[in-house]
Protein backbone atom coordinates (compact mmCIF):
# COMPACT_ATOMS: atom_id res chain seq x y z
CA UNK A 1 0.00 0.00 0.00
CA UNK A 2 1.04 3.60 -1.39
CA UNK A 3 0.54 7.47 -1.38
CA UNK A 4 -0.09 6.53 -5.23
CA UNK A 5 -2.76 3.86 -4.59
CA UNK A 6 -4.61 6.47 -1.89
CA UNK A 7 -4.53 9.50 -4.25
CA UNK A 8 -5.34 7.86 -7.39
CA UNK A 9 -8.56 5.75 -5.17
CA UNK A 10 -9.32 9.01 -3.56
CA UNK A 11 -9.89 10.46 -6.81
CA UNK A 12 -11.68 8.15 -8.64
CA UNK A 13 -14.16 8.08 -5.62
CA UNK A 14 -14.33 11.91 -6.42
CA UNK A 15 -14.34 12.31 -10.70
CA UNK A 16 -16.06 8.86 -10.98
CA UNK A 17 -13.52 8.07 -13.99
CA UNK A 18 -10.79 6.65 -14.79
CA UNK A 19 -9.40 8.99 -17.19
CA UNK A 20 -10.07 12.17 -14.97
CA UNK A 21 -8.06 10.65 -12.53
CA UNK A 22 -5.57 9.97 -15.02
CA UNK A 23 -5.23 13.50 -16.15
CA UNK A 24 -5.21 15.14 -12.32
CA UNK A 25 -2.52 12.28 -11.61
CA UNK A 26 -0.60 12.95 -14.94
CA UNK A 27 -0.65 9.06 -15.61
CA UNK A 28 -1.86 7.01 -18.17
CA UNK A 29 -5.04 5.22 -17.86
CA UNK A 30 -3.84 1.94 -17.36
CA UNK A 31 -1.84 3.06 -14.67
CA UNK A 32 -4.71 4.05 -12.58
CA UNK A 33 -6.36 1.27 -12.99
CA UNK A 34 -3.29 -0.50 -12.25
CA UNK A 35 -2.84 1.12 -8.70
CA UNK A 36 -6.35 0.50 -7.76
CA UNK A 37 -6.20 -3.46 -8.43
CA UNK A 38 -2.98 -3.47 -6.64
CA UNK A 39 -4.85 -2.05 -3.94
CA UNK A 40 -7.56 -3.99 -3.66
CA UNK A 41 -5.34 -7.55 -4.18
CA UNK A 42 -3.45 -6.29 -0.92
CA UNK A 43 -6.69 -5.67 1.08
CA UNK A 44 -8.92 -8.62 -0.52
CA UNK A 45 -11.44 -6.59 -1.09
CA UNK A 46 -13.49 -4.86 -4.18
CA UNK A 47 -13.38 -1.08 -3.71
CA UNK A 48 -15.05 -0.04 -7.11
CA UNK A 49 -17.51 -1.00 -9.83
CA UNK A 50 -17.52 0.25 -13.16
CA UNK A 51 -21.11 0.85 -14.10
CA UNK A 52 -21.82 2.47 -17.97
CA UNK A 53 -18.23 4.13 -17.95
CA UNK A 54 -18.65 4.87 -14.56
CA UNK A 55 -16.64 4.23 -11.62
CA UNK A 56 -19.34 3.70 -8.29
CA UNK A 57 -17.60 3.27 -4.83
CA UNK A 58 -18.98 -0.15 -3.33
CA UNK A 59 -20.37 -0.15 0.15
CA UNK A 60 -17.39 -1.86 1.55
CA UNK A 61 -15.17 1.47 0.68
CA UNK A 62 -17.80 3.81 2.41
CA UNK A 63 -16.12 2.64 5.99
CA UNK A 64 -12.26 3.48 4.48
CA UNK A 65 -13.57 6.89 2.74
CA UNK A 66 -12.56 8.94 6.10
CA UNK A 67 -9.59 7.16 6.83
CA UNK A 68 -8.54 7.73 2.88
CA UNK A 69 -9.48 11.44 3.28
CA UNK A 70 -7.30 11.77 6.32
CA UNK A 71 -4.36 10.33 4.72
CA UNK A 72 -4.18 12.54 1.53
CA UNK A 73 -4.94 15.58 3.43
CA UNK A 74 -2.10 14.33 5.71
CA UNK A 75 0.11 14.12 2.92
CA UNK A 76 -0.88 17.16 1.65
CA UNK A 77 0.22 18.98 4.79
CA UNK A 78 3.28 16.98 4.46
CA UNK A 79 4.49 18.06 0.98
CA UNK A 80 2.82 22.15 1.75
CA UNK A 81 5.27 21.63 4.94
CA UNK A 82 8.21 20.05 2.95
CA UNK A 83 7.76 22.96 0.31
CA UNK A 84 8.19 25.59 3.33
CA UNK A 85 11.27 23.98 4.57
CA UNK A 86 12.73 23.53 1.24
CA UNK A 87 12.63 26.86 0.42
CA UNK A 88 13.26 28.67 3.80
CA UNK A 89 9.70 29.73 4.91
CA UNK A 90 8.02 28.82 8.06
CA UNK A 91 4.92 28.52 7.10
CA UNK A 92 1.81 29.36 4.67
CA UNK A 93 -1.71 29.79 6.45
CA UNK A 94 -5.02 30.75 4.56
CA UNK A 95 -7.28 32.28 7.47
CA UNK A 96 -11.18 33.12 6.70
CA UNK A 97 -13.09 35.69 9.22
CA UNK A 98 -15.47 38.27 8.73
CA UNK A 99 -13.61 42.18 8.63
CA UNK A 100 -14.95 42.84 12.22
CA UNK A 101 -12.73 39.41 13.57
CA UNK A 102 -10.09 40.30 11.49
CA UNK A 103 -9.04 43.96 12.94
CA UNK A 104 -9.98 42.83 16.31
CA UNK A 105 -8.22 39.26 16.57
CA UNK A 106 -6.65 38.32 13.41
CA UNK A 107 -4.35 41.18 12.47
CA UNK A 108 -3.19 41.81 15.94
CA UNK A 109 -2.63 38.32 16.63
CA UNK A 110 -0.48 37.67 12.73
CA UNK A 111 1.08 41.06 13.82
CA UNK A 112 2.58 39.49 17.06
CA UNK A 113 3.17 36.40 15.09
CA UNK A 114 5.15 37.94 12.48
CA UNK A 115 7.53 39.75 14.47
CA UNK A 116 8.94 36.38 16.32
CA UNK A 117 8.59 34.95 12.73
CA UNK A 118 8.65 37.18 9.82
CA UNK A 119 9.06 34.31 6.62
CA UNK A 120 5.69 33.41 7.55
CA UNK A 121 3.05 33.96 4.85
CA UNK A 122 -0.85 34.38 5.75
CA UNK A 123 -3.61 35.31 3.38
CA UNK A 124 -6.98 36.45 4.33
CA UNK A 125 -10.27 35.95 2.95
CA UNK A 126 -12.70 38.54 4.20
CA UNK A 127 -15.81 36.20 4.63
CA UNK A 128 -17.68 35.41 8.16
CA UNK A 129 -20.57 33.38 9.35
CA UNK A 130 -21.31 30.07 7.79
CA UNK A 131 -19.19 30.21 4.79
CA UNK A 132 -16.13 31.13 7.08
CA UNK A 133 -16.79 27.62 8.39
CA UNK A 134 -16.90 26.21 4.85
CA UNK A 135 -13.68 27.58 3.68
CA UNK A 136 -12.25 25.00 6.22
CA UNK A 137 -14.48 22.20 5.82
CA UNK A 138 -14.05 22.23 2.07
CA UNK A 139 -9.90 22.92 2.71
CA UNK A 140 -10.08 26.37 0.63
CA UNK A 141 -8.52 27.66 4.60
CA UNK A 142 -6.87 26.29 7.62
CA UNK A 143 -8.05 28.51 9.77
CA UNK A 144 -11.70 29.80 10.22
CA UNK A 145 -12.22 32.01 13.38
CA UNK A 146 -15.70 32.72 13.66
CA UNK A 147 -18.51 31.81 15.58
CA UNK A 148 -19.35 28.17 16.33
CA UNK A 149 -22.36 28.06 14.11
CA UNK A 150 -22.80 24.38 13.47
CA UNK A 151 -20.70 21.09 13.85
CA UNK A 152 -18.56 19.99 11.12
CA UNK A 153 -17.11 16.53 10.29
CA UNK A 154 -13.11 16.32 10.93
CA UNK A 155 -13.04 20.38 11.89
CA UNK A 156 -12.01 21.17 15.20
CA UNK A 157 -12.32 24.40 17.78
CA UNK A 158 -11.17 25.87 20.58
CA UNK A 159 -12.93 29.07 22.22
CA UNK A 160 -10.41 32.03 21.73
CA UNK A 161 -13.04 35.21 22.56
CA UNK A 162 -16.14 36.44 24.04
CA UNK A 163 -17.73 39.45 23.47
CA UNK A 164 -21.08 41.05 23.63
CA UNK A 165 -22.86 43.34 21.13
CA UNK A 166 -22.67 47.03 22.17
CA UNK A 167 -24.78 50.37 20.47
CA UNK A 168 -22.72 52.91 18.68
CA UNK A 169 -23.94 55.96 19.24
CA UNK A 170 -23.01 59.70 18.03
CA UNK A 171 -22.54 62.85 19.04
CA UNK A 172 -25.85 64.93 19.65
CA UNK A 173 -28.05 62.15 19.43
CA UNK A 174 -30.26 61.66 22.21
CA UNK A 175 -29.57 58.13 23.45
CA UNK A 176 -26.17 59.32 24.13
CA UNK A 177 -26.55 60.51 27.86
CA UNK A 178 -27.75 56.96 28.70
CA UNK A 179 -24.61 54.31 29.98
CA UNK A 180 -26.91 51.62 29.10
CA UNK A 181 -28.96 51.19 26.14
CA UNK A 182 -32.52 48.80 26.26
CA UNK A 183 -34.61 47.91 23.45
CA UNK A 184 -37.50 50.21 25.01
CA UNK A 185 -35.16 52.98 24.11
CA UNK A 186 -35.01 52.11 20.85
CA UNK A 187 -38.80 52.11 20.34
CA UNK A 188 -39.37 54.36 16.71
CA UNK A 189 -35.75 55.33 16.47
CA UNK A 190 -33.89 54.27 13.02
CA UNK A 191 -31.52 51.76 13.39
CA UNK A 192 -28.21 50.48 11.67
CA UNK A 193 -28.12 46.59 12.34
CA UNK A 194 -26.91 43.30 10.95
CA UNK A 195 -29.16 41.36 8.35
CA UNK A 196 -31.68 38.68 10.02
CA UNK A 197 -29.21 35.85 7.88
CA UNK A 198 -26.13 36.91 10.32
CA UNK A 199 -25.91 34.81 13.52
CA UNK A 200 -26.14 38.54 15.88
CA UNK A 201 -28.66 39.96 13.76
CA UNK A 202 -31.09 37.32 13.72
CA UNK A 203 -30.73 37.34 17.60
CA UNK A 204 -31.24 41.04 17.80
CA UNK A 205 -34.16 41.26 15.10
CA UNK A 206 -35.79 38.55 17.01
CA UNK A 207 -34.75 40.62 20.69
CA UNK A 208 -36.84 43.51 19.85
CA UNK A 209 -39.65 41.63 17.66
CA UNK A 210 -40.07 39.47 21.23
CA UNK A 211 -40.19 42.64 22.96
CA UNK A 212 -42.67 44.54 20.54
CA UNK A 213 -40.21 47.43 19.48
CA UNK A 214 -41.54 49.78 16.82
CA UNK A 215 -38.13 49.99 15.65
CA UNK A 216 -37.23 51.31 12.22
CA UNK A 217 -33.93 49.46 10.67
CA UNK A 218 -33.08 51.79 7.90
CA UNK A 219 -29.94 49.75 6.67
CA UNK A 220 -29.01 46.12 7.37
CA UNK A 221 -25.37 45.76 6.64
CA UNK A 222 -23.05 43.08 7.73
CA UNK A 223 -20.04 45.64 7.56
CA UNK A 224 -19.03 47.45 10.88
CA UNK A 225 -16.76 49.72 8.63
CA UNK A 226 -19.73 50.65 6.46
CA UNK A 227 -22.44 50.64 9.84
CA UNK A 228 -20.16 53.26 11.63
CA UNK A 229 -19.87 55.55 8.36
CA UNK A 230 -23.59 55.41 8.18
CA UNK A 231 -24.59 56.14 12.35
CA UNK A 232 -22.26 58.61 11.75
CA UNK A 233 -23.15 60.18 8.23
CA UNK A 234 -27.09 59.70 9.09
CA UNK A 235 -26.79 60.72 13.27
CA UNK A 236 -28.46 57.32 14.00
CA UNK A 237 -27.69 54.38 16.45
CA UNK A 238 -25.77 51.51 15.26
CA UNK A 239 -26.05 48.09 16.86
CA UNK A 240 -22.99 45.56 16.02
CA UNK A 241 -20.01 43.71 17.42
CA UNK A 242 -17.39 45.88 19.47
CA UNK A 243 -15.31 47.24 16.53
CA UNK A 244 -12.85 49.26 18.31
CA UNK A 245 -9.74 49.01 15.38
CA UNK A 246 -12.24 50.34 13.20
CA UNK A 247 -14.35 53.26 15.42
CA UNK A 248 -10.86 54.93 16.32
CA UNK A 249 -11.50 56.35 12.75
CA UNK A 250 -14.60 58.20 14.04
CA UNK A 251 -14.12 60.00 17.37
CA UNK A 252 -17.18 61.35 17.31
CA UNK A 253 -19.31 57.84 18.08
CA UNK A 254 -19.45 56.53 21.20
CA UNK A 255 -20.02 53.26 22.44
CA UNK A 256 -22.96 51.62 24.99
CA UNK A 257 -23.56 48.57 26.17
CA UNK A 258 -26.44 46.82 24.74
CA UNK A 259 -28.84 45.40 27.51
CA UNK A 260 -30.15 42.83 28.29
CA UNK A 261 -26.38 41.14 27.17
CA UNK A 262 -26.28 39.44 23.68
CA UNK A 263 -22.80 37.71 24.38
CA UNK A 264 -21.07 36.25 21.90
CA UNK A 265 -18.13 33.31 21.24
CA UNK A 266 -15.46 33.66 18.92
CA UNK A 267 -13.55 30.33 17.96
CA UNK A 268 -10.72 29.20 15.83
CA UNK A 269 -11.94 26.30 13.71
CA UNK A 270 -9.41 24.17 11.79
CA UNK A 271 -9.62 20.44 10.19
CA UNK A 272 -9.07 17.57 12.70
CA UNK A 273 -5.78 16.61 11.84
CA UNK A 274 -4.17 19.25 9.80
CA UNK A 275 -2.98 21.15 12.90
CA UNK A 276 0.78 22.63 12.04
CA UNK A 277 3.39 24.65 13.51
CA UNK A 278 2.49 27.52 11.76
CA UNK A 279 -1.14 27.18 12.64
CA UNK A 280 -0.84 26.15 16.22
CA UNK A 281 1.55 29.79 16.71
CA UNK A 282 -1.37 31.59 15.13
CA UNK A 283 -4.01 29.95 17.32
CA UNK A 284 -1.80 30.55 20.18
CA UNK A 285 -1.69 34.25 19.28
CA UNK A 286 -5.31 34.51 18.72
CA UNK A 287 -6.21 33.44 22.04
CA UNK A 288 -3.96 35.62 23.57
CA UNK A 289 -5.42 38.47 21.83
CA UNK A 290 -8.65 37.33 22.93
CA UNK A 291 -7.33 37.58 26.50
CA UNK A 292 -7.53 41.08 26.22
CA UNK A 293 -10.87 41.04 23.96
CA UNK A 294 -12.83 39.27 26.78
CA UNK A 295 -11.13 41.41 29.65
CA UNK A 296 -11.96 44.64 27.85
CA UNK A 297 -15.57 43.49 26.88
CA UNK A 298 -15.94 42.66 30.60
CA UNK A 299 -13.99 46.16 31.87
CA UNK A 300 -16.19 48.34 29.60
CA UNK A 301 -19.05 46.84 30.74
CA UNK A 302 -18.28 47.31 34.17
CA UNK A 303 -16.98 51.36 34.10
CA UNK A 304 -19.33 53.60 35.62
CA UNK A 305 -18.88 55.52 32.81
CA UNK A 306 -18.78 54.33 29.67
CA UNK A 307 -15.46 55.30 27.57
CA UNK A 308 -15.16 56.92 24.18
CA UNK A 309 -14.45 53.91 20.91
CA UNK A 310 -10.92 54.84 20.53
Amino acid sequence: MNVNQIKALNLLVKTRSVSATARLMNVSQPAVSKMVRSLEIEMGISLLDHVRGKVQPRTELDALLPFIERITQEFSDLRALTEDLRTGATGSLVVSCSTMVGMSLVLPACRNLLARRPSLRTSLLVRGGKFSVDDVALNRADLAVEQLIDKRPNVVSCLVAKNRMVCVVPRGHALRRKREIRPEDLSRQRVVLYPTNTVNGARIHALLRDRSIDYEPIVQTDSNVLACRLVQELAVIGIMDPCPEVSAQYPDLEIRPFTPPVAFELHAMWKARAMRPALRSLVDELIEVGRHVTSHAAATTALPRTPRLA
